[in-house]
């Protein structure tokens, strides 16, 4: 993704047991505050730890927050270290099933909408044809309306930035999981 100067992509990164091999996902955001990469990293993984991270499965722990201002050469970078679990304590499916999160914006088109493979599923919240329960859903979507509302107050409003040069960061206007848990083949590394 291009990263233009005020500008920033946080990067989660999740490891325990039920993630042998570790897991990432990420998200951009503008850097109104200009306060620097390690206050970024700070504020968003504080945010994510207090409305996001109660959902997952406990075998599942956030490790760290990774924020990197753009652009993408010459931009620092800074780690917040988290090392907190999820708060479900159920079984937690396999490595490479996620809850999909769907990145929205106010404008149309594909390019303009984009999503997150979030690890930690919890198998009781999952059904057998891969149908996420509805009140997973509706706390995802609560807890991402406050995860976006807080990073909208402390100066990071969550964009969606792109591969195409010509084409600037969208804001996100809201984030939603799925009704359906997705895969992922190359998270089940060798």
């Amino acid at each position: 993704m291009i990263i233009p100067a005020g500008f920033g992509e946080a990067t989660f990164v999740f490891i325990g047991p039920a993630l042998p091999t570790g897991a990432v996902c990420s998200l951009g955001f503008a850097d109104v505050t200009d306060n620097g990469p390690q206050q970024a990293a700070d504020d968003i993984a504080t945010q994510f730890t207090a409305d996001v991270l109660p959902l997952l499965g406990d075998d599942v722990t956030l490790q760290k927050v990774i924020a990197k201002l753009g652009p993408n050469d010459t931009g620092p970078a800074a780690e917040a270290v988290v090392n907190e679990p999820g708060s479900e304590s159920a079984s937690i499916a396999t490595p490479n099933v996620c809850y999909l999160i769907r990145k929205t914006t106010a404008l149309g088109g594909r390019e303009q909408r984009g999503r997150m493979f979030l690890p930690g599923v919890v198998e009781g919240q999952v059904g057998s044809d891969g149908a996420v329960d509805g009140l997973t859903v509706s706390a995802f979507e609560s807890a991402f309306e406050s995860f976006l509302t807080g990073l909208l107050g402390a100066g990071y409003p969550a964009v969606l930035l792109h591969n195409d040069p010509g084409t600037g960061p969208t804001e996100i206007t809201s984030m939603y999981c799925d009704s359906r848990a997705a895969t992922q083949r190359r998270r089940l590394r060798r």
